[in-house]
């Protein structure tokens, strides 16, 4: 089956923190890392080493590193449609990940 189709805007939608790119997992966070991280189009960047601020941004990736900037993890906070019966975000990160 190959076919295109135009996404639709849903009716619905909430929040939701997806992991990105575990390409880059195990590599050493510099600029090469940097070039591609910048396809997620983020609106901001975090990096840390664990502890984070329970805010929110829409779009913002952040990257845990250890103690020698090697990624542990990348997750991009966005916004997710929940037209398919999902209360919220979590919910339907769960389906997805349990």
């Amino acid at each position: 089956m190959n076919y295109s189709m135009v996404p639709q805007e849903p009716k619905s939608t909430s929040y939701a923190v997806i992991k990105v790119l575990p390409v880059l997992t195990g590599k050493v966070f510099d600029m090469k890392a940097l070039d591609l991280i910048h396809s997620l189009r983020p609106s901001i960047l975090r990096v840390t080493s664990g502890e984070i601020k329970c805010d929110s941004r829409l779009w913002r990736v952040t990257i845990t590193v250890d103690n020698s900037n090697v990624i542990k993890d990348i997750v991009q906070e966005v916004e997710v449609g929940c037209d398919s019966g999902f209360e919220h975000g979590h919910a339907l990160m769960e389906y997805f990940y349990d």
